[in-house]
């Protein structure tokens, strides 16, 4: 059973009541009127188990600001493939939240108002196998340093397609023994000059690199 509370002035909560394992697959998706999600909260007593959250705030242009740690149970998700595709979000608190068996973080934060990613370091991505677009059309990113353990991570295809301001990228802390497909990993980066540590791009089982650096202009590597 689920208590949905619509926004009042631009603030939405969620409420989860009793024992409850729930796929939160695009729960609000296209609900342009949401600026700042304020909680996403299980009931007292209750016990809420999410097992996926692709595409939940997909298309929320509105949204900007959300804290989504509360009393619900993350241990058993799996997908969080385009949990914010499109939407309007700046800022994100991940605090409480266990990643550890995700497995799909595609298309995660493809939105265009993202200008940094500190909190990153609260993901834990050593179980997830896709990243691929994960950070498609942040517009406002111009400079990135990738902190994850991506251990298992096959997919990076697009990671920064269409960025269009990025322009510093830093790969020193890059672990990636199992990636077979980096297409369009820097497509269309038009404003791209720095690339640092790039040697640790391991190509030892990369299949795909097709468009790699389309239009992307390098200058320093």
């Amino acid at each position: 059973m689920k208590e949905y509370q619509f926004p009042s002035e631009g603030e939405f909560n969620v409420k989860f009541v009793l024992n409850y394992e729930v796929n939160l697959d695009n729960m609000l998706k296209g609900i342009e009127n949401i600026k700042s999600i304020v909680s996403i909260k299980a009931y007292p007593n209750s016990t809420v188990k999410i097992l996926s959250m692709k595409g939940v705030f997909e298309g929320c242009s509105n949204l900007n600001n959300i804290i989504l740690n509360g009393n619900f149970d993350t241990s058993e998700l799996r997908s969080m493939s385009k949990l914010f595709y499109n939407s309007g979000i700046q800022y994100i608190d991940f605090n409480g939240f266990d990643t550890k068996y995700v497995e799909d973080m595609s298309y995660m934060f493809s939105s265009p108002n993202i200008s940094e990613f500190m909190f990153l370091n609260q993901l834990n991505t050593k179980n997830v196998k896709n990243i691929s677009r994960m950070f498609k059309d942040c517009l406002s990113l111009e400079t990135i340093s990738i902190n994850l353990d991506l251990r298992n991570v096959e997919d990076i295809s697009g990671l920064f397609e269409n960025c269009n301001n990025l322009k510093t990228v830093d790969l020193s802390n890059f672990n990636n023994e199992k990636i077979n497909n980096i297409s369009s990993l820097f497509a269309n980066c038009e404003n791209l000059v720095e690339i640092n540590d790039i040697e640790r791009l391991n190509t030892k089982n990369i299949k795909d690199m097709s468009k790699i650096f389309i239009i992307a202009q390098i200058l320093k590597n």
